[in-house]
């Protein structure tokens, strides 16, 4: 062993130990870290920690979206419960052509330029490799604003050879945001580097990631001690239900042609696709009896893949695609939970959501006559941003009901209703207004006494 490590130049196991002993206390005597500011302490740990393990944890997460659809369908519906179809926005300045323009024109760009399915890539990205990277490019669609975003994660991030304060491709403010990141591109020799926003250098990218476990790792990194088992398993018993339907055959000679006196056969008999071979003659085949074990099998891939699942917090119906155990009840106390878990994932999503909006509209106020002039007074318009429901009741007498009941007490408003839905109240209010021909406040006279006028019959009744 120190023969071959003498040869290929290898540090042996004591210098390995002595070396990340010296990385450690190298890191604790940085001036920044002098601060004892806890986060940045325990930033550099993970950083320095262990980038092996770390980048092993990136490749694995990889491999089993590649081939595990079960993590496939996991991370599909994370990014598409948290994003929704598009975060539709709803601007809160004076000037009502200004809100009109912010709103419309970004639902407008956000379709033409696949903005939606960007925005829905940066959070699968981030919890795939544990960092998600936008990088925003100009495009050739026929839109006014020729911007998009292309995603890219943690595999592509690349440290250059010239900068060794860089690790893992990854370039550190001291308070231990994220100031830079260096990807990897096609056919050049070193990477290139991307200021995170908000900047004004020319080579920018939002950069978004979520801490579960540790920083910068995959969101479901425990959940990769078992996915791999149930692959292994699937495989398994793929191969064992193949046997069982396989046609076991045997090659029976007749006397008449070949004598019995212990005479050699020339020839060879090929066996068709899915057939096995057969035992010699005075041994027979036997059979395992599978069906005992069928509920077994089930309960096990639910176990695994309901315990992968808790790593963000989402129920087993969900993460199996399936609900066939499940009823009205049991679904509600499975699905308030993930709701929680979405509300508070979109919650701290939205910075890398109204980047992509910044930048829009940083581009928007240079087009001519693209927006309204009075919104170039505006550095940045307050604004607020709606998703898409998550889960409603399946009837639709007991969905109007509530809404009613929310409109009601003031818990909620006919903004918020119609965004949940994809849609802006604003235009699908002028739209009624045109087709019954009568103005905004006269729809809303209509709606109050419709609304006074159940009340009183629901009065009346009890």
């Amino acid at each position: 062993m120190a023969y071959l490590l003498d040869k290929l130049k290898l540090p042996s196991p004591q210098e390995i130990v002595e070396r990340i002993r010296l990385g450690i206390d190298r890191i604790n005597n940085r001036s920044y870290v002098r601060t004892h500011d806890p986060y940045v302490i325990q930033r550099d740990l993970a950083r320095h920690k262990n980038p092996i393990f770390k980048g092993t944890l990136i490749e694995c997460s990889i491999e089993e979206d590649e081939q595990n659809p079960y993590y496939t369908g996991l991370l599909n519906t994370l990014s598409n419960h948290c994003c929704g179809t598009i975060p539709i926005p709803v601007a809160l300045v004076d000037e009502d052509e200004v809100c009109d323009a912010l709103e419309d024109k970004f639902i407008e760009w956000g379709i033409e330029n696949k903005i939606g399915a960007a925005i829905r890539e940066l959070r699968r990205t981030a919890a795939r490799s544990g960092i998600g990277v936008a990088i925003p490019y100009k495009t050739n669609s026929s839109h006014d604003i020729k911007l998009a975003f292309q995603v890219v994660g943690a595999e592509y991030l690349r440290s250059p050879s010239f900068k060794p304060e860089v690790t893992n491709g990854i370039e550190y403010h001291k308070n231990g945001d994220i100031k830079a990141v260096w990807i990897q591109e096609e056919g050049l020799p070193e990477p290139t580097r991307f200021m995170n926003m908000p900047t004004n250098a020319p080579n920018k990218c939002i950069v978004w990631h979520r801490k579960r476990v540790h920083a910068l790792w995959p969101e479901c990194a425990p959940a990769f001690q078992t996915y791999p088992s149930i692959r292994r398993y699937m495989i398994n018993i793929q191969k064992g239900a193949e046997n069982q339907t396989s046609i076991p055959m045997a090659v029976e000679l007749d006397a008449a042609y070949y004598p019995t006196n212990g005479a050699t056969f020339d020839g060879k008999f090929e066996y068709e696709p899915g057939w096995i071979p057969t035992l010699p003659p005075g041994a027979k085949l036997s059979g395992l009896n599978f069906s005992q074990v069928a509920e077994d099998r089930s309960k096990f891939i639910d176990l695994m893949v309901g315990s992968a699942a808790r790593c963000i917090d989402m129920p087993t119906i969900l993460a199996l695609a399936d609900s066939s155990d499940s009823n009205m009840a049991t679904a509600h106390i499975d699905l308030q939970p993930w709701s929680y878990a979405v509300k508070m994932d979109r919650f701290d999503y939205e910075i890398a959501t109204r980047a992509i909006f910044w930048e829009w509209y940083r581009m928007a106020k240079m087009w001519p006559g693209y927006l309204p002039r009075a919104a170039r007074k505006y550095t940045r318009p307050p604004v607020i941003f709606h998703y898409t429901v998550l889960f409603e009741h399946p009837d639709p007498g007991k969905r109007a009901s509530a809404r009613a009941t929310d409109l009601e007490s003031g818990a909620s408003t006919l903004t918020r209703i119609y965004n949940e839905q994809g849609l802006t109240a604003r235009r699908e209010i002028q739209k009624e207004c045109k087709l019954l021909k009568i103005t905004p406040e006269r729809y809303f006279e209509l709606l109050l006494t419709a609304r006074n006028k159940n009340a009183n019959q629901t009065g009346d009744q009890s």
